[in-house]
């Protein structure tokens, strides 16, 4: 095993050359990005509010304006497509209407500042990463209490906390960039749908942990074991709630680039279409963080695979997998969000030239 794990030392490792070169991209990026003029990076937020007809000798009025509403939203849009909904209430035996609004916050987001953030807190980290030389990285088996390691350390060939701290801060910055994109700027989802991105890389770290321990019941007690089908039944739950998680948080992404990519072709915008840009990065952070998910699976079905002498590249097969996944997600945003702002959100029409910022 040492000399296995020697192996992958020689030459510093591929880690190290990946970690290395992480650092240099994040680096590069950010200094790029504070260079950058990003014109229309602040967005602002709104909330749901419920306006009604305020006494009874207003009845009806706030019902006569949503129906005007209405008409003006047919006229735009062709049809039924958009209608303001409706909400009832009764007072003194009056039944009186009124609907949802949405009112300004003074909540604002910067999505070249939360992106900076991204890339030099990444920067940091890799920095970390790579001021571990190859003689003092902990390439051991064992937990820490029983390696000798103390607080925070870099691990390769087992479960790593401190991957996970660095997508936890960075990932809920991405989803809130990735909303302002399709104009997902309700205040209170913005908070929910980045928290929720927060808590899906705690399970990251929570299944490898479960991975962690399925190795072990796999060669203590062998791959039928009673431990062994206990930890594979908690991996199977704890991925199960990943999976919802990261459902329900793209599900609403996705939802909103195709209702606003539905308003743009059938309503009298002045454009026939969104902006391919839009598409291309909606597209590209779905592929990344989905293939985040993948890893964990081909990490499970390799380690009932593989022999236990092999075990060492499985964990390291997924610290490289992870790496890549983070710096491509990462630069990829980075770069395509200022060709989105700059040029990438306009588009040519018969009228003209129409941008979206």
């Amino acid at each position: 095993m040492r000399g296995a794990c020697a192996g992958w030392q020689t030459g510093g490792g591929l880690i190290s050359i990946i970690n290395g070169a992480s650092a240099c991209i994040f680096f590069v990026l950010g200094i790029w990005l504070a260079a950058a003029s990003v014109p229309g990076s602040v967005f602002a937020t709104w909330s749901d509010t419920v306006v009604l007809d305020g006494t009874p000798a207003r009845n009806g009025s706030m019902t006569q304006r949503i129906a005007g509403v209405d008409i003006g939203l047919a006229e735009l849009c062709g049809g039924e497509r958009m209608s303001l909904p409706r909400v009832r209430f009764s007072l003194n035996g009056s039944v009186m209407g009124g609907s949802v609004f949405c009112t300004t916050t003074p909540t604002t987001y910067n999505s070249k500042a939360l992106l900076s953030i991204v890339l030099w807190v990444s920067f940091a980290f890799q920095v970390w990463r790579v001021s571990y030389s190859t003689d003092s990285l902990d390439y051991s088996r064992v937990a820490p209490s029983e390696s000798g390691h103390a607080g925070l350390s870099y691990y390769i060939y087992r479960p790593d906390f401190v991957r996970w701290l660095e997508y936890t801060v960075t990932s809920p910055l991405q989803i809130i960039v990735l909303c302002g994109t399709v104009y997902m700027c309700n205040a209170q989802q913005l908070l929910l749908i980045s928290a929720l991105q927060g808590g899906l890389t705690q399970c990251g770290y929570t299944l490898e942990l479960c991975i962690y321990h399925l190795e072990i019941a796999a060669n203590e007690g062998g791959k039928h074991s009673r431990e062994f089908s206990r930890m594979s039944a908690k991996l199977l739950a704890v991925f199960a709630g990943a999976v919802y998680i990261h459902c329900v948080i793209w599900d609403c992404i996705l939802s909103a680039l195709a209702t606003h990519s539905g308003n743009t072709r059938h309503c009298d915008y002045g454009m026939e279409r969104l902006p391919p840009m839009i598409h291309s990065v909606v597209a590209v952070q779905c592929a990344c963080f989905s293939l985040f998910g993948c890893v964990p699976v081909a990490q499970t079905v390799a380690i009932m695979l593989a022999r236990p002498d092999s075990m060492y590249r499985v964990w390291g097969g997924a610290a490289v997998a992870y790496s890549l996944l983070s710096v491509v997600s990462k630069g990829a945003l980075g770069v395509m969000f200022v060709m989105l702002v700059t040029d990438g959100s306009c588009i040519n029409t018969g009228a003209g030239r129409a941008c979206l910022y």
